[in-house]
């Protein structure tokens, strides 16, 4: 619950006297001061000063202590949303949330933003996106599209509905699609055994809220959603090989 200016008058009013306008303790390791010059509340945790509040607005400042007792302090006394990064498309870690005119808006949380007693910051920046680069994956989509050619007919006819085989790690799910990939093109196309095969049908072990898939409570996916998550695997790995720069593009996003 955050502060305003004429609560913090209250407060700081109402503790020990010290020398005008001094800092007063306000509770553990918390201080509030007077400042006559700027006519605001100075909030201080420890030695850094993470709020100045104003009679129309809030400045918020960590410090460098970007910390979860840090921010429980600040949220005491100043009204700011705060969240982690919405979707990955976002590429900072940290953002101030509030909602705009087509929904929710957000810009970067930076030490001294200044925000309305909403909530709403005064100045928001834009905010740094990240999106593929058209054509980045053009070499791993076409070793993905011939791995479903070669076992396409095969995984019809259900010879891979019953695979107990243990997941592969996405390293060795991506050496196994290009193994298959090369060995079933060409003039030497040859036949790939099933054993060989069947590892890119196995069942991955998802998260689901933090907590592993029970395979033996769940029923086992289809042959192709099977397939399709150990390609995501794979893909996982051949995204590690390449620089980011490579597969994706950043761009300036305004919610303003």
């Amino acid at each position: 619950m955050s502060q305003s200016y004429y609560d913090c008058a209250n407060v700081y009013a109402h503790r020990r006297n010290k020398k005008k306008n001094d800092w007063k303790p306000v509770s553990h390791n918390q201080w509030l001061r007077y400042d006559p010059i700027s006519d605001c509340y100075l909030h201080r945790h420890h030695r850094t000063t993470t709020v100045e509040i104003y009679r129309d607005k809030y400045v918020v400042n960590t410090g460098g202590w970007d910390t979860v007792t840090t921010w429980a302090k600040i949220h005491q006394y100043a009204c700011i949303h705060l969240c982690g990064r919405p979707t990955p498309s976002f590429v900072a870690s940290k953002f101030v949330y509030w909602d705009g005119f087509g929904g929710r808006a957000y810009t970067k949380f930076y030490d001294g933003i200044e925000v309305g007693l909403d909530g709403v910051p005064f100045e928001p920046k834009p905010v740094e996106m990240r999106r593929a680069k058209p054509g980045a994956r053009a070499e791993f989509y076409a070793t993905a599209k011939k791995v479903r050619a070669a076992v396409a007919l095969r995984a019809l006819v259900g010879e891979f509905d019953n695979v107990h085989h243990t997941e592969l790690r996405d390293g060795a799910a991506w050496a196994l699609m290009q193994s298959i990939a090369a060995r079933s093109e060409g003039l030497f196309e040859e036949f790939i055994p099933y054993g060989e095969v069947a590892p890119l049908f196995a069942q991955r072990q998802v998260q689901a809220f933090g907590r592993p898939r029970n395979d033996q409570r769940e029923e086992m996916a289809s042959p192709q959603q099977r397939l399709a998550s150990n390609i995501n695997a794979a893909m996982r790995a051949w995204e590690s090989t390449k620089p980011r720069n490579e597969l994706y593009e950043t761009y300036q996003r305004s919610y303003t």
